[in-house]
């Protein structure tokens, strides 16, 4: 009699779910030693995922591999990617990546291994992936193109920071809370600081690199730098403009070069030769950068100020009103999240830029006026304001509307079964609400004002 053919293991294509079955035997025979991409035949960015516990076959006993070899296709090591495999004492990584996750080869025979450490730091070939009891004044080693993720953090013994040139890319979190180094030397070569602070899930995460540095006197940024500079004493991303860290000498540039100041680039209580506190707030060269909780019912925002923070009042639930005077031209993201008792705010003529979720979650407030100057507005600054009824814009032609699903020139209008003609076309209501959701109107139909980023030319 015919006997069905036993059905073949479903093929997978390399990064598809299922690619292990087809890598298992090889893993197998590969002993004791461990290629990426090769043995396996993964594209490098699958690989930026990272392997850690649970991403390897069941089968594969990762304990038993004494070597490691990463493909030049790969670019980036995810976090604790090897952590656990006791044995690996041997290590070989391309020369093209560009980051390495935070504990990415702990509680490994190469990490427990003192000759792999130099004057407190943990190297692999030409990354810096890791530090331990560094202290005084530490230079990272000559070749050094890249520091890990968290690999500096808590270093708090360490009074300053240089790097020869050629390093290329500082992780995020990379010197977090290094709460003493008061001084910091960057190469001409460094094109990437990574980590920003920010707000995901009603959640504060830390991940600039230099958050908590709150000792820095000295920040210095070597000549020829395209990307970055270190101009009155900061650290400023000009490709973005926006200040990463300040030092106690800041002097805050007005020359546009500076548009938004990380949450966490200064500190309140912290010492700054052009820093004033009043009310509450910490003011350094005109930016409302910090602020100490103990704002109670109306906020008003010292006269001369040009800039708001990133994060500055996020979820301070005792300011009912606020109030800007016309200097302040930019807020920061994230600068009122979740202000629930926020009721009111009053904007000044010279405002220019309300950023990504400025206003998010601020519940209690019913309407905004946007000043005639505004020419940005970023995505969810006004999302879950769920008395929000209406918008007055001082200018109202030239908008248009991107990052979501409908995308083309904002039409600002108003539904005529809510409102009278007399509101005129420089009112606008955000429609009406379905399930948590807001609507208004845009050339191509109506679209939600969730991830929605405003623009005016």
């Amino acid at each position: 009699p015919l006997q069905k053919r036993p059905r073949k293991r479903p093929r997978h294509k390399p990064g598809q779910n299922g690619t292990f079955h087809k890598a298992e035997e090889r893993l197998r025979k590969a002993e004791r030693g461990l290629s990426f991409p090769a043995l396996w035949g993964f594209p490098g960015e699958i690989f930026r995922r990272g392997w850690g516990a649970g991403k390897f076959p069941s089968s594969f006993d990762k304990t038993a591999v004494t070597a490691l070899v990463v493909g030049e296709s790969v670019t980036e090591i995810g976090q604790n990617a090897f952590d656990g495999f006791t044995a690996l004492e041997t290590i070989t990584l391309p020369d093209g990546l560009t980051k390495i996750g935070t504990s990415a080869f702990t509680n490994t025979a190469y990490y427990a291994d003192d000759a792999n450490w130099e004057n407190g730091a943990l190297y692999i070939g030409q990354y810096l992936v890791d530090a331990d009891n560094v202290s005084g004044a530490f230079t990272a080693k000559e070749g050094t193109v890249l520091i890990a993720d968290y690999a500096l953090t808590s270093e708090s013994a360490m009074t300053s920071f240089s790097a020869p040139e050629g390093l290329r890319f500082i992780g995020e979190g990379a010197f977090r809370n290094c709460s003493r180094m008061e001084t910091l030397s960057l190469p001409a070569s460094v094109e990437d600081i990574s980590g920003e602070n920010y707000i995901a899930n009603n959640t504060y995460y830390e991940r600039s690199a230099f958050s908590g540095c709150t000792a820095l006197e000295s920040i210095t940024v070597a000549s020829g730098n395209v990307r970055y500079s270190d101009a009155g004493d900061n650290l400023i991303d000009t490709e973005q403009n926006i200040l990463l860290v300040g030092s106690a000498n800041s002097e805050i540039p007005t020359d546009g070069s500076v548009t938004r100041i990380m949450a966490g680039a200064f500190v309140y209580g912290g010492s700054y030769t052009n820093g004033m506190q009043q009310d509450g707030a910490l003011y350094v060269s005109g930016c409302l950068v910090a602020e100490n909780d103990s704002i109670d019912g109306m906020l008003t925002v010292r006269e001369g100020t040009w800039l708001i923070a990133d994060l500055v009042f996020w979820r301070e639930m005792y300011i009912t009103e606020a109030s800007l005077p016309d200097s302040v031209q930019y807020i920061g993201n994230y600068a009122f999240y979740a202000c629930g008792q926020l009721a009111s705010v009053t904007f000044g003529s010279g405002l220019v830029s309300i950023g990504e979720g400025a206003f998010r979650g601020c519940y209690s407030l019913a309407s905004v006026t946007i000043p005639a100057n505004v020419t940005y507005i970023g995505a969810d600054a006004f999302w879950y304001c769920n008395a929000l009824s209406s918008m007055t814009f001082g200018q109202t032609s030239g908008w248009t509307v991107s990052g979501t699903t409908r995308e083309g020139e904002l039409t600002v209008s108003v539904p005529q079964e809510r409102f009278s003609d007399s509101w005129g076309i420089a009112e606008m209501f955000i429609g009406n609400r379905y399930g948590g959701y807001y609507y208004f109107e845009t050339a191509a139909g109506y679209t939600d004002i969730e991830n929605a980023v405003w623009k005016r030319a």
